[in-house]
């Protein structure tokens, strides 16, 4: 709800905007961590990119019925469960290393 009503009610940022600063937060991230991430098992965090990114797509098109809500937080909830895999996966290499 951030991008929808806390941002925008508070700042009086446009919502457009505020996708617009989590594509730049996401390509910086992607930007200053790219050797990491490549070294990684990343196709976890690429499906998970993808679905926040359907995410934020079905909610610019859809209408606010039901089932486009329903879509639209399945979506970001598939993508949080996959970021959250990612993550775990590459802490558990980084204990791994660790250990060795």
């Amino acid at each position: 709800m951030l991008h929808e009503s806390v941002i925008p009610g508070l700042f009086g940022i446009p919502e457009k905007a505020v996708y617009l600063g989590y594509l730049i937060a996401g390509g910086a991230y992607l930007g200053i961590f790219r050797r990491q991430i490549l070294r990684t098992d990343f196709v976890l965090a690429v499906i998970s990119g993808g679905m926040l990114g359907f995410s934020i797509v079905l909610d610019a098109v859809l209408s606010m019925s039901p089932l486009a809500v329903f879509a639209e937080d399945g979506a970001k909830f598939v993508g949080i469960i996959f970021w959250a895999a990612y993550a775990s996966r590459v802490i558990a290499g980084v204990i791994r290393q660790a250990q060795e």
